[in-house]
């Protein structure tokens, strides 16, 4: 059956069951409900009673999802050797809400934004068999970087081997309490998420694993909101821009080294605040983008030119793209709204 016009708009040919119904252009953005390879996504019930899933971490044939929940007993990890079934690990001997982690040197590290008691750390070799560590700090962000764990908080941060104590304090060049970290591209970089629309950003950058950093200025006066590292390129995706925020709206960053930022806008109809920083596969930038409880999308393209959005089969979720991994020749995304994931093969 041929494509049909209606209002400008052109509606691709449709097939029943589900199977393909149809594809759109609106204002420069192509539709998509059920279509081409990597944008297929289903939802996985994970059946273990736990919300608050707001990242995935990898290991060789093991995905760990921690949760922000503080379940009694304080069983509020899952693993699953594929993405499909998943069960319940316990982490902790008190009540602890994972708020980030990372995988590397054969170990895995949770921090907790909160807890029961003065500790917050816990790690495991292999997913299952955790130990409980001494808390580091009151709260921070997590990531890895060859050969150090690197621990932001406040305007703190520390190194670790191990990814538990001891961890070192690093001098840092900057002073900011919304510190965010990535590594990727053998470096590690920094960006302060709370500078606001009339102040200059800046970045710092570490080539040794967070020991030593260097001091730049962000391009340009503007507020991100979320800040990642996927598929060769660092991401500050921005709230809004200077001098008037209200006009410009679906802004974000890239960059190969921390240093020199290309701008790159959403579509016109996105607005960059309801965007998470994507995953990268099989040659495929993902963010995931809530509009609404009622109506949430994945937005995808290979170039930041040509996007498509994917309608995905389940509402009132919230899916972090940000926290997801493309394993196993798979997306896989958690969400804080239920005991599911959602997946793309």
């Amino acid at each position: 059956m041929a494509g049909t016009f209606k209002n400008g708009i052109k509606f691709g040919n449709v097939f029943a069951k589900g199977v393909k119904v149809g594809s759109l252009w609106k204002n420069g953005v192509r539709f998509y409900e059920k279509s081409m390879a990597g944008q297929n996504w289903f939802v996985q019930n994970a059946n273990n009673g736990l919300n608050n899933n707001m990242f995935i971490l990898y290991k060789p044939n093991l995905f760990v999802m921690p949760s922000y929940d503080r379940p009694s007993p304080y069983d509020n990890i899952q693993t699953s050797p594929d993405g499909i079934t998943w069960t319940k690990r316990q982490a902790s001997d008190t009540g602890m809400s994972w708020q980030t982690g990372a995988y590397g040197n054969n170990m895995f590290s949770l921090h907790a934004s909160q807890g029961l008691t003065n500790r917050s750390n816990s790690t495991s070799p292999d997913g299952i068999t955790w130990t409980y560590r001494n808390q580091v700090l009151s709260g921070g962000l997590m990531t890895f970087s060859r050969t150090n764990f690197i621990m932001a908080s406040g305007s703190s941060i520390l190194t670790s081997p191990t990814g538990y104590l001891p961890w070192t304090t690093r001098v840092f060049p900057f002073v900011d309490p919304g510190i965010r970290l990535a590594a990727g591209n053998d470096r590690v970089v920094a960006i302060n998420m709370k500078n606001t629309v009339a102040s200059q950003g800046f970045v710092a950058i570490s080539l040794d694993d967070g020991i030593t950093w260097t001091l730049y200025d962000f391009p340009e006066e503007v507020r991100i909101q979320r800040y990642g590292f996927a598929g060769g390129l660092f991401f500050a995706i921005a709230y809004n821009t200077a001098p008037n925020p209200q006009d410009i709206h679906n802004v974000f960053y890239t960059s190969p080294d921390g240093i020199t930022w290309t701008k790159r806008m959403f579509p016109i109809t996105v607005r960059s605040q309801v965007c998470e920083v994507p995953i990268f596969g099989d040659g495929t930038y993902v963010f995931s983008r809530i509009d609404s409880m009622t109506q949430t999308y994945m937005l995808t393209t290979t170039d930041f030119v040509e996007w498509t959005h994917v309608l995905l089969p389940v509402t009132n979720r919230r899916w972090y793209s940000g926290g997801g991994q493309f394993q196993q020749g798979k997306f896989i995304v958690s969400t804080m709204d239920a005991s599911q994931v959602l997946i793309s093969q």
